[in-house]
């Protein structure tokens, strides 16, 4: 019965690369897209892209991620408060709800998603991503213009968006882990507040053999030091966002337990961990 319960442990060799999402085959677009996944100006497109998003997402987003996960917000009025658009940085440990997770979040506001260029690669799916708030990374020079466009009409009608730094999934991890200051280039550019959001787990009262549920802490939102030049600046924000997401997470629960691989006693690496 011990081991039935017994904590899972993996082990890992690097916090920035890593990673230990349940991937699938997907292949990335061959073809440049030329910005056509930013954003749709159609009139006819217009309210059906409000109704899959406001009418079909945002209540399917709430339902499954309170029902199967436990969903909690602390200080989602910290978000509310903002006049105009932000940037939502946060800890990347579900392969699923992690999409859903900022919508939550950020409610009313609308929240969209940057994501990997992955996520359009499906022919359905594709075109389903960006009207639900995924904004694709650009791959290629031509894109880069769309893609900066894209996010600055977001942020002028008041959007949200989110980044996951970490860029790889370490699923129910309890800690922050390291992140570059680049991902800090967008609220400087746009002179617009980070906001820190930090995916915590706390343990089930109830049938605690099942995964933790889930708690959101929302941040105070850091705004750019226009007096820094741009790269300290972006340190400066990342440092303050950071420390803000270590400390929420100080009581976050460790349902799989994450040890640092000693390459001398090769122990066994496990990967796709749910």
């Amino acid at each position: 019965m011990n081991q039935l319960f017994q904590k899972k442990v993996v082990y890992y060799t690097d916090e920035l690369q890593d990673d230990f999402a349940i991937t699938r085959n997907i292949t990335k677009p061959k073809e440049p897209t030329g910005g056509r996944f930013y954003e749709s100006s159609s009139f006819v497109k217009k309210p059906i892209v409000w109704l899959l998003y406001r009418a079909v997402a945002t209540p399917v987003c709430w339902i499954y991620s309170r029902v199967f996960h436990g969903v909690r917000v602390k200080n989602r009025s910290v978000i509310l408060k903002l006049r105009g658009g932000c940037f939502l940085y946060g800890n990347h440990t579900q392969n699923v709800i992690d999409a859903f997770l900022p919508t939550i979040a950020a409610f009313p506001k609308r929240c969209d998603v940057i994501t990997a260029r992955d996520a359009v690669s499906l022919p359905v799916i594709k075109h389903v991503v960006p009207a639900l708030g995924g904004v694709p990374l650009p791959e290629t020079y031509r894109d880069v213009h769309s893609f900066m466009e894209s996010i600055r009409r977001r942020l002028k009608k008041g959007h949200a968006i989110a980044i996951y730094p970490e860029a790889h999934i370490w699923p129910y991890y309890n800690k922050i882990r390291p992140f570059s200051e680049a991902a800090f280039t967008y609220p400087c550019r746009f002179g617009v507040p980070a906001v820190p959001f930090t995916v915590t787990y706390r343990k089930r009262k109830i049938l605690s053999f099942l995964p933790p549920v889930v708690t959101v802490v929302i941040g105070e939102p850091v705004l750019p030091d226009a007096s820094l030049g741009k790269k300290e600046a972006m340190k400066q924000m990342r440092d303050a966002v950071y420390e803000q997401m270590c400390r929420a997470a100080e009581e976050s629960y460790a349902h799989i337990e994450y040890v640092k691989r000693d390459m001398d006693a090769n122990p066994i690496y496990e990967k796709n961990v749910e």
